[in-house]
């Protein structure tokens, strides 16, 4: 059997006689206080330390390793010749993300050794305590690869902090799945009572499936294989459903929480994903051409992530505008006024960042967006509410109290950033089309 190039060289990086001695060595030693301190025995203590190694290895330490093999070979100026190799886009998505953390799995392997061996009275149920830590590692691995890929496409400048920083993504996609797990109250998911530990499982893995599809999904684009977007909106509706179904509870909440959760989920994802991806106008041209002479395929293989969930924020904030009574509020003009205001601010948003993109700075223009939305947002805010002026807070931000002024003044900001917007694309445009018509006469 032929074993895949990308592993094989990863394996072959990784696991050096030198570190497969030194593992079960460090291990070793750690256990042996373990057991000397659990009275000469295979305890609880060591136990949990076979736990709580399993979980560092490959939560923390392989989503680390994941995110160093995509940044290191960009910083190595070697990506674009893997991109090159003639491996196919599985084979090096799933190369990636096992052989590049075989060295904590290997490790890993040790302590569920140990763990199987120890005192588990502790724990209700150690086998599926311990498939949910075991499903944690690997959606941690994969979240911190398909950050570090997401980097790969943004071209900037790639240091060893990076790697820290998807694996801080990765540890904050985790966590709440995690706690799950550990809690002590059952869960009330859409009025069904469920088992703490049984949910984290399946949720654990649905949200491993899809981090590897989307894996997938990355490197194929990588690859510039022609891909339909699908897998990006199937999960977004996963999540808005995940979400949504804990605002199911006791005592029963009124019918538009749900939606109200899901529009929440969706609106996050629009303006997270459109800070991250690249607001590259070469594409932004394509797509714009795609859909003018109406070729419906290019034009969603061109479509960035933000634009994919952003129908999911109209269709749901249309649901609530129209039927108000779903929130089982006193006053519906408050509710749509509300919307209205929350989806004038988003649009500027988008506008905004893809305005600053278009200038002659893009490098810079992210960051720039983040400053003045954090002003916009946080700090004129607290500066109005301490000068006891709640209703200039309308001004800035979707504010339930002052509805109509917040919709007033969001509409008027989104017109404007649309308009300022336009020209800059227009002007741009121009540009190009002078360019190319000067370079034959120059030549």
């Amino acid at each position: 059997m032929r074993l895949n190039p990308e592993l094989r060289r990863n394996l072959w990086l990784e696991l050096t006689a030198t570190r497969l001695v030194a593992m079960p060595a460090i291990l070793g030693g750690i256990f042996l206080l373990t057991v000397v301190a659990d009275g000469h025995r295979l305890g609880p203590g060591t136990a949990g330390t076979a736990l709580a190694g399993i979980a560092g290895l490959t939560w923390f330490w392989g989503a680390h390793l994941a995110a160093e093999s995509i940044l290191s070979e960009l910083r190595g100026r070697t990506w674009d010749w893997q991109r090159m190799s003639g491996v196919g886009p599985w084979s090096l998505a799933w190369g990636k993300l096992a052989g590049s953390t075989a060295y904590p799995w290997y490790g890993a392997v040790f302590c569920l050794l140990v763990f199987s061996l120890s005192d588990q009275r502790e724990y209700a149920s150690p086998a599926r305590l311990l498939a949910a830590v075991l499903l944690g590692g690997a959606l941690s691995q994969a979240v911190a690869l398909l950050g570090a890929l997401q980097a790969a496409r943004r071209e900037r400048a790639f240091t060893r902090a990076q790697s820290t920083a998807w694996l801080a993504l990765a540890a904050l996609v985790i966590y709440p799945l995690v706690a799950v797990a550990f809690s002590e109250h059952r869960i009330h998911w859409f009025g069904i009572t469920l088992e703490p530990l049984a949910f984290a499982l399946r949720s654990l893995a649905a949200f491993l499936a899809f981090a590897v599809v989307g894996l997938w999904v990355q490197v194929r684009r990588e690859l510039k294989v022609r891909t339909l977007p699908l897998a990006w909106p199937a999960f977004a509706l996963f999540l808005m459903t995940w979400v949504a179904g804990f605002t199911e509870g006791e005592p029963p909440s009124p019918a538009g929480y749900p939606l109200v959760a899901a529009l929440g989920v969706a609106t996050l994802l629009t303006w997270a994903t459109a800070f991250a991806e690249r607001k590259d106008p070469v594409a932004l041209g394509r797509l714009l051409r795609a859909l003018r002479e109406e070729r419906w395929r290019p034009a969603a293989e061109e479509a960035p992530a933000w634009l994919l969930t952003l129908p999911f924020v109209l269709a749901l904030a249309g649901l609530l505008v129209a039927v108000p009574a779903l929130l089982g509020a006193s006053d519906p003009w408050t509710v749509r006024w509300t919307v209205v205001a929350g989806l004038a601010f988003l649009g500027r948003d988008l506008a905004l960042l893809l305005y600053l993109n278009l200038g002659a700075r893009p490098r810079r223009a992210d960051l720039f967006a983040a400053i003045l939305l954090l002003v916009g947002y946080v700090l004129a805010p607290l500066i109005l509410a301490a000068l006891k002026w709640s209703a200039g807070t309308a001004l800035l931000l979707p504010n339930p109290e002052h509805a109509p002024v917040a919709a007033a003044s969001g509409l008027a900001q989104l017109a404007g950033m649309v308009f300022s917007l336009s020209r800059r694309w227009r002007e741009r445009q121009r540009a190009v089309a002078e360019a190319a018509a000067a370079a034959p006469a120059s030549g």
